[in-house]
């Protein structure tokens, strides 16, 4: 038999060199064969297509088969290729038009979608499935979906949570199964993903729930990610995290912490101030000195006046803040004021404002 070398020529056999060819060509032959069988007859070359695609050893041609049969209607076989077939990626391009063709009266169809995609070992076959998931063709229920999200292939895992996005509200999606996805997912992108979703559904207490459960690089993005809404929370809701002692996360707790009122977070803030004194300019702990003072500044006036009682170890930690400002503040006044430090910032304004810290210092040491 002799080969041919594109679509034109194979055309323009009759029906039963087609069929031969069907049978017989190699896999682009077939794929030609099975696209011109079904132009020339539609429903009458049937019986040939599905003859062709259960004995073709070649998963590319099958997969051609297949389409062709779906446009021919013929949905049973595309069952039987959905289910049965060795290949993943012949048995993912069946489920996948079974799908494009599916009715809202075709049960059985809906069943074998379902069973597909939960119990199909083929990374294809489920990412196909819930890709080609529609409103109308809910390939599983919310539970189920969000079974998926911790499969091991991240495609599957990203595919599942998208569906639930596009089919469920926030709070009703992490109400189960999703929520711990927030601490377990590995990979950055779909965590910030998931943990948007979530925080859009006015979820943020289930994030700063999973950040005391995550690791390290995750639960800085959890908090990046409640910080970055704007919303600022109590010390109650804070203090677990504050008890991790993590440098990196109580530097975030400066912008999450509701500043008035924070009273019973004051002696914490104070005893992170005075621990971060010894370290070095480069060092993460005097990052948190750093960035704390203004803040510190903003509560100093309110929080001993709202304190019952100023402890003994706050005294200390307090008269220890103003030790090192005072110092610093002697340090810089040897330098040329109207140079600029590291960040812009010219020495006589920052000593203007360490000043003004000291000042408040000491009026609350004074004052309990």
């Amino acid at each position: 038999m002799a080969g041919y070398e594109n679509f034109e020529a194979v055309s323009q056999l009759d029906p039963e060199a087609l069929r031969n060819l069907l049978s017989r060509g190699d896999a682009q032959e077939r794929v030609w064969a099975a696209w011109a069988l079904a132009l020339t007859l539609g429903a009458d070359s049937l019986a040939s297509l599905q003859e062709a695609a259960q004995v073709s050893p070649t998963p590319g041609t099958r997969r051609h088969l297949v389409v062709v049969l779906a446009g021919l209607g013929e949905r049973k076989v595309l069952c039987v290729f959905a289910e049965s077939d060795p290949d993943a990626f012949v048995r993912a391009t069946a489920c996948q038009y079974l799908m494009r063709t599916w009715s809202e009266d075709d049960l059985e169809a809906a069943d074998l979608i379902r069973q597909r995609l939960l119990a199909d070992d083929a990374t294809e076959v489920k990412e196909t499935i819930l890709k080609a998931a529609t409103l109308l063709l809910p390939p599983a229920t919310l539970p189920e979906l969000a079974g998926l999200t911790s499969n091991p292939a991240l495609e599957v895992r990203r595919a599942a949570f998208e569906l639930i996005r596009l089919r469920h509200a926030p709070k009703e999606a992490f109400g189960g199964v999703l929520a711990a996805r927030l601490h377990k997912e590995p990979d950055r992108d779909l965590l910030a993903d998931l943990t948007n979703f979530c925080i859009d559904g006015g979820q943020e207490e289930l994030v700063l729930q999973s950040a005391l459960r995550a690791r390290p690089p995750a639960r800085m993005l959890l908090l990046d990610a409640v910080i970055a809404n704007g919303k600022a929370i109590s010390w109650a809701r804070a203090q677990p995290l504050a008890q991790l002692g993590e440098v990196a996360v109580d530097l975030r707790l400066l912008g999450l912490l509701e500043l008035r009122g924070l009273s019973d977070g004051f002696p914490w803030l104070v005893r992170r101030m005075a621990e971060s004194i010894p370290h070095g300019f480069r060092d993460p702990e005097w990052m948190f000195l750093s960035n704390a003072l203004t803040p510190f500044d903003k509560v100093i006036e309110s929080a001993p006046a709202t304190t019952p009682i100023m402890t003994a170890d706050c005294r200390r930690d307090l008269e220890a803040v103003r030790g090192y400002l005072e110092d610093l503040i002697a340090t810089l006044s040897e330098e040329d004021p109207n140079a600029l430090d590291d960040y812009g910032f010219d020495y006589s304004s920052e000593i203007e404002f360490y000043r003004a810290v000291v000042g408040k210092i000491e009026a609350a040491l004074g004052n309990s």
